[in-house]
């Protein structure tokens, strides 16, 4: 729990506390709702998701693979006891919002995507999309519908960018506000009347809920700009997907500063990794506008394509420092599903493309290290990513070593060890299908990179990874 809950805070303590007795008592098991139930199993499933396989064998005596697909299962079940077509409570929200982060990188992005569909109308029928205020309801329930209601949207948003299409509702015209920067302790979970209390003040600095928010508040600030853009616009130009402007990267970077990392303290690991999220959003930003520089450029000298590279080894860089901070091993998790996929194949992308065999020596030691800390990126059989990544990693680095100027340059280890890891899963496909020859390893690691990723339908600045994961 206290992997997750800092991260996903959409529940209070004493709500939390009163479900996780329900778990060593029968009788308070019983008299919980169905909403709690599955909303308690959620949780469990993405606290499972939290910890390390090791980690799963040394508590529960199984696998991670094992004991998620039967927190998984459980869920399921769960939920078909409950009406997804009329969700009426709070609860089950918080249950769907929970599943649906513990599989974002699990199940297809398109069931998932449609599932939030579902999730969002049902709470726009529960008048989530208005403010507790506009309603008149108590400060408590208000913000437990603002966390909530964000975390939607925050949802939404991830599915959208997935699928390559547009939020249902980050560009309408509801009004809900940012939750406060409180602790749970500034409000009294016995009012919960619009009289009885009036709303707690925001605190100075960072709080338990502090990560939650920092999520929220770079949606809000983008939302902004997004509403102001599309009145403005013609019709026909009102994408909320589009890369933001300078000028509002700018004015995020600030606010950022000034609302959250001046407070940051190192000995923190919360802290810690809202710095560096914080720090990584901004570059995600940046890149995005860097890449339209790239695709529109018609001269490979031009100033943009160092800069691309350049802002693609500073988002693998992040990844680096998170895993190789040991206070941040509780939120290795985090780091993981959220690891850089556009920015790695990027620096292999750019790499073809570089006549500077220092800037090309600087990304085989960046990549050298990020294989030595991120483990979960060397496991090829778990996720279809990592070993047409690793494809494209040994085929850059033949690629490489025929530049001028890198001909001697001796090959990294990882690199001789993706070459084993790649043949050994080769053989062992070749053995499940009965004998059948598979593509030649030659092939692929003597093509360039680029030629290598185009059969995939690789999309630079949002790779479709649901469209790699269908590939038979």
């Amino acid at each position: 729990m206290e992997r997750v809950e800092p991260i996903v805070k959409i529940s209070f303590s004493w709500t939390l506390t009163h479900l996780r007795a329900a778990l060593t008592d029968v009788e308070k098991w019983r008299s919980l709702d169905n909403g709690d139930h599955v909303l308690i199993l959620s949780t469990c499933l993405f606290g499972a998701t939290s910890l390390t396989n090791q980690e799963c064998l040394d508590i529960f005596s199984r696998t991670k693979a094992s004991l998620t697909n039967e927190c998984r299962v459980q869920c399921d079940m769960a939920f078909s006891r409950i009406s997804l077509l009329a969700i009426d409570s709070i609860s089950t929200l918080k249950a769907m919002c929970l599943y649906i982060k513990a599989n974002v990188d699990v199940l297809t992005s398109r069931s998932m995507w449609t599932l939030m569909g579902l999730i969002s109308r049902s709470a726009e029928q529960l008048g989530m999309h208005r403010d507790g205020t506009v309603l008149g309801l108590s400060p408590i329930e208000t913000e437990e519908r603002r966390r909530l209601w964000w975390q939607l949207q925050h949802l939404d948003l991830i599915l959208s960018l997935k699928n390559n299409v547009t939020p249902l509702s980050f560009g309408a015209g509801w009004d809900v506000k940012l939750p406060l920067n409180i602790e749970d302790d500034d409000i009294d979970p016995s009012s919960t009347t619009p009289s009885s209390t009036t709303p707690p003040k925001e605190r100075t600095g960072l709080t338990s809920f502090s990560y939650t928010l920092f999520t929220y508040w770079k949606m809000e600030r983008q939302r902004r700009f997004r509403m102001t853009t599309a009145s403005q616009a013609a019709t026909g130009d009102t994408s909320l997907l589009g890369c933001l402007a300078d000028s509002v990267i700018d004015d995020l970077e600030a606010g950022l500063n000034e609302s959250f990392l001046q407070y940051c303290d190192p000995i923190n690991p919360l802290h810690t990794i809202l710095q560096i999220s914080a720090r990584a959003v901004v570059n995600v930003l940046r890149l995005r506008k860097l890449h339209e520089a790239r695709m529109r450029s018609q001269n490979s000298d031009d100033p943009c394509h160092v800069e691309h590279f350049n802002a693609c080894m500073q988002g693998m860089g992040y990844i680096v420092v998170s895993h190789s901070n040991l206070q941040l091993k509780p939120f290795i998790w985090l780091v993981e599903s959220s690891f850089l996929w556009y920015a790695f194949i990027g620096i292999l992308v750019d790499m073809s493309n570089l006549k500077d065999a220092t800037l090309i020596r600087s990304a085989w030691t960046l990549l050298s290290q990020l294989y030595a800390v991120a483990d979960h990126i060397s496991d090829l059989e778990d996720d279809r990513r990592k070993s047409h990544a690793a494809r494209s990693v040994v085929a850059t680095w033949y690629e490489c070593s025929q530049k001028p100027g890198l001909a001697g340059m001796q090959k990294p280890g990882f690199v001789s060890k993706l070459e084993k890891d790649l043949a050994d899963l080769e053989s062992k496909i070749n053995e499940d299908n009965g004998g059948q020859v598979s593509v030649a390893q030659e092939v692929w690691q003597t093509q360039p990179v680029e030629t290598e990723l185009q059969p995939f339908g690789f999309e630079f600045a949002d790779i479709d990874w649901a469209f790699w994961d269908s590939i038979n």
